[in-house]
């Protein structure tokens, strides 16, 4: 009898060092899962969502026209912005410039245009016209240098 116990307490000590390797993989395991799991997260946020929650806005960012409608592109602090005359859109003295002429046919129920073109173009100028005798370069590291100094 007295094998049988010193059997039993082997065969114990043997299931405490299998039950502490087991509970040492499954610490292990969850830490792993884990890491993946927030690796797998981060991912989708920063790749994937269309608001990033890494990356403040812009301070204009989600800024409405005129007419209510958010903005795709910000316009510059300050700059110019044109609209569509869209009760007289052929007496703008904007319009123009190059390109072919295009000609509004007739003004739909909704106040679109219906236009006639040979290209899908329409020329806008600035507010001070356009003055082709001003351009000295266009050399494209030239003009990115004037804009900064």
């Amino acid at each position: 009898m007295v094998r049988f116990s010193s059997v039993n307490k082997t065969s114990q000590k043997s299931r405490y060092a299998m039950a502490r390797r087991l509970i040492s993989a499954t610490v292990i395991g969850v830490i792993i899962f884990s890491i993946l799991g927030i690796i797998i997260i981060v991912n989708y946020y920063y790749n994937y969502h269309p608001i990033r929650p890494f990356h403040t806005p812009p301070p204009t960012s989600g800024k409405l026209d005129k007419f209510g409608i958010k903005e795709i592109y910000l316009s510059k602090r300050g700059g110019e912005e044109w609209y569509l005359n869209s009760y007289a859109p052929k007496n703008d003295p904007q319009t123009g410039g190059e390109g072919p002429p295009t000609t509004f046919v007739q003004q739909n129920n909704d106040g679109s245009w219906k236009v006639q073109s040979t290209e899908v173009r329409y020329g806008v100028l600035t507010s001070s016209g356009y003055h082709p005798d001003l351009i000295t370069t266009l050399n494209q590291d030239d003009l990115s240098l004037s804009l900064w100094s």
